[in-house]
């Protein structure tokens, strides 16, 4: 008989049709707005994410083991069914072969001597350890996909240089053949030319090229990888110029709050409460256990109902639980090695990238003089072209797109510094986008 009999039609046709809307929005994907914002291409980082998932399933695998150390202690209930035959003693009072019987049994541990509480602890701190390592995670792929993103504008602007270059060989080229067509230059000279002005075509091959590989980058980086974007819109960057503090103030903002300092900090503390947790072996348990039974055959010493408050003194358990101890021993010196390590890379990170931003403020200096030069230089040829005088037009005009590329770079560059101290120090303040980026993004900020 059919589950649906007996409900009106038209309400089984509105559950039916509910059912397959929720089904067609969960597999939808909402395409990609043209042209793509780095607000929207940073908002593609979450835990489904193929980048993201192993760090979620990590923190999902900490939060289990964690759930497991807390049940530890939980009262357990057991049913006994045991179907016996027995030959009695020639003396026994009941002679009935039948010893069949059945037991209730509740369990509960009263006190373990804190071996328990370790555990849970250790599992506590291993969940936040496993936390910060997925917001790093979540970090590197945002600067990562920043990263791509800027890829793609440099390479349309390099294309806008290449192809500016290789129109100027092309127009020359063609006068130069009736130059010599004309007996003004030679053979050599000829092909010397046409050499320069496939060399040029070749090099905007490339970066036509390049254009196309940086957008299936940026593509598989923010998990769309049948889309394409076609433009960019180029973000701006209200922090890029804001003063950085001392060496001294960064470092100590880094040890505060450094994810990865932080993470190695949890898990130490995770793999001592374990070593405790080991040591607690040999401690002795306080336990209550209720028996409720049921025999078959009857005989005086059996009682119905056993309370029972005991003690359970380990004696001896070999090398067990010497060996847990020394396993999270030798662990717990591997670990402190690494968080040195990492401190130490740390601080060669914060210096190189604080000279970093600062040597790239200086170049962002030249490129705005060198940006000026070009539009006078520009605008000087372009006179002497309506003039008709001899001109470098098309040079000027290729070397000004040029100098606009290095601008660009330098800024993006910039860009991408500030995010670097932003995942060193934890600080957002460093970064070139203000208040957009979050150094433990959940979600993305407003763009200002």
């Amino acid at each position: 008989m059919s589950v649906y009999s007996g409900v009106p039609t038209f309400l089984l046709f509105l559950f039916l049709s509910f059912q397959s809307i929720s089904a067609l929005a969960e597999n939808t994907i909402v395409p990609l707005p043209e042209p793509l914002t780095l607000k929207v291409a940073l908002a593609q980082v979450t835990d489904k994410h193929p980048d993201i998932v192993g760090k979620f399933a990590a923190l999902s695998l900490a939060e289990a083991e964690l759930a497991e150390s807390l049940s530890e202690d939980d009262a357990t209930l057991d049913l006994l069914l045991q179907g016996r035959h027995i030959e009695p003693a020639e003396r026994a009072l009941n002679q009935q072969h039948n010893d069949s019987r059945a037991k209730l049994i509740l369990h509960k541990t009263l006190y373990d001597f804190g071996r328990s509480s370790q555990s849970v602890t250790a599992g506590e701190s291993f969940v936040e350890s496993r936390e910060k390592r997925l917001q790093l995670a979540k970090v590197r792929k945002q600067k990562e996909i920043m990263q791509r993103y800027f890829d793609v504008l440099l390479a349309d602007l390099q294309f806008v240089v290449d192809d500016e270059a290789n129109s100027i060989r092309f127009v020359r080229f063609d006068n130069d053949k009736e130059r010599h067509e004309l007996g003004v230059i030679s053979d050599v000279e000829l092909l010397e030319l046409e050499n320069a002005f496939q060399q040029q075509r070749l090099k905007r091959q490339r970066s036509e090229d390049r254009q196309r590989q940086t957008r299936a980058r940026l593509a598989l980086a923010i998990n769309r990888p049948d889309q394409l974007s076609a433009e960019l819109e180029t973000p701006a960057f209200p922090g890029n110029k804001t003063p950085l503090p001392e060496y001294k103030q960064l470092l100590k903002e880094a040890h505060n709050n450094n994810l990865t300092l932080q993470s190695l900090d949890d898990e130490l503390d995770a793999l001592q409460s374990y070593r405790k947790a080991a040591k607690s072996e040999r401690l002795p348990r306080v336990y209550l256990q209720l028996e409720a039974a049921e025999y078959e055959r009857e005989i005086g010493s059996r009682d119905p109902f056993t309370a029972i408050l005991g003690l359970d003194v380990p004696l001896y358990q070999g090398g067990r639980t010497s060996a847990l101890t020394a396993q999270a021993s030798a662990r717990i010196v591997a670990l402190k090695a690494r968080y040195q390590s990492a401190d130490y890379k740390l601080r060669q990170d914060i210096l190189e990238t604080m000279q970093n931003i600062q040597t790239l403020l200086l170049q962002a200096e030249q490129g705005e003089v060198l940006g000026d030069y070009r539009d006078l230089y520009l605008d000087r040829s372009r006179a002497h072209y309506e003039l008709e005088m001899q001109t470098d037009l098309g040079d000027a005009m290729t070397e000004q797109s040029a100098a606009r590329l290095f601008s660009m770079r330098t800024t993006l560059d910039l860009a991408i510094a500030r995010e670097t101290l932003v995942e060193l120090t934890g600080n957002p303040a460093y970064s070139a986008f203000a208040t957009m980026v979050d150094p433990n993004p959940s979600t993305i900020k407003e763009l200002p």
